[in-house]
């Protein structure tokens, strides 16, 4: 909690700052200039709540042999994770060429409603800690005379974690799973500056985004298996979809402030069973999906040495009326 307490003084520091330093006066601006300057941005924000909505169908093993049904979910887990992330954007002024790093994590607990490795249903609450980063890489395309409306197709490669702690109970209940995957998809990314404004011209970008996928490698990693599963189970390749909108208001030359809403989906495919005498075990289908609230600020590239000459500024009037 401290960690997290910190980061949310040192967000609206960040925004005080912006808004009481005179040098960073705002200056007006073409609504090419704007949509280069969110695009060419580093940007710091946070996740007051990433709801996650996770199930698993009935264990083929078990339920889904012979031609049993497999429509009800012997495990699910959801509820709100608090978190944090970046973002590095660039685009290049003529050709727009695009590129895009970002990293969030976010943790908490879920609740959790199935069955524990022991087959005996339970309702507890499971520890999470999620982690996602990915890497685009696109070219932006001017749908409109007057540059208002900016269309970058891109590509996507990115990695998903999950730990998972059911602490189900406690003691000898108490079970680890650690999921993870790379993934790989094509999207768009759509962005339009209004011709209306809040303080200034120009001063509004609204952006929406959508990319289409599959994820690549996934796995479980079992720290206590369960034998004969391995402690680490390759999971079949699945769908991914990745959404997204963000409005983006330039409140002073060297800031800007977002909100912003991504939703992801994706699944897994069943591993493979795993058997010996004793029986048999496989880690089931899965489906999960996320909705995922930003706040956050972006510096533009060319608003740190206005952000430096400010405090510099700051500095000297409190030097000169000491």
């Amino acid at each position: 909690m401290k960690n997290s307490s910190f980061k949310w003084r040192f967000l609206f520091a960040l925004i005080f700052l912006g808004f009481s330093a005179r040098s960073w006066a705002w200056q007006s601006q073409t609504p090419d200039e704007a949509l280069l300057s969110v695009n060419n941005s580093l940007g710091v924000y946070l996740i007051p709540v990433q709801n996650v909505n996770y199930v698993e169908p009935n264990g083929s093993v078990n339920n889904c042999a012979n031609g049993k049904s497999c429509a009800n979910y012997s495990d699910e887990e959801s509820g709100g994770l608090f978190g944090d992330g970046f973002s590095l954007d660039y685009m290049s002024p003529k050709m727009k060429l695009y590129g895009h790093l970002s990293y969030q994590f976010a943790s908490g607990h879920l609740n959790y409603n199935g069955a524990t490795q022991g087959g005996t249903p339970l309702q507890d609450t499971s520890g999470a800690r999620i982690g996602d980063w990915d890497l685009k890489f696109g070219k932006g395309f001017a749908l409109s005379e007057d540059q208002r409306v900016l269309l970058t197709p891109y590509i996507e490669f990115g990695n998903h974690f999950w730990q998972r702690d059911l602490d189900l109970g406690g003691g000898s209940n108490q079970f680890g799973e650690d999921y993870q995957n790379d993934y790989l998809d094509g999207g768009a990314m759509i962005q339009y500056v209004p011709p209306i404004h809040l303080l200034h011209k120009n001063d509004i970008v609204l952006e929406g985004n959508a990319g289409i996928g599959e994820t690549i490698g996934p796995n479980i990693t079992v720290p206590i298996a369960n034998p004969p599963m391995p402690s680490n189970a390759p999971l079949g390749q699945e769908p991914f979809i990745n959404l997204g909108l963000e409005a983006d208001w330039h409140a002073m030359t060297a800031l800007w402030v977002f909100l912003g809403y991504q939703y992801t989906y994706f699944s897994y495919f069943p591993s493979a069973i795993y058997s010996n005498a004793t029986g048999a075990v496989e880690e089931p289908a899965s489906f999960t999906n996320y909705n995922i609230y930003k706040l956050g600020i972006k510096i533009p590239f060319n608003g740190f040495p206005v952000i430096a000459k400010g405090i510099a500024s700051m500095g000297d009037s409190a030097s000169s009326k000491d």
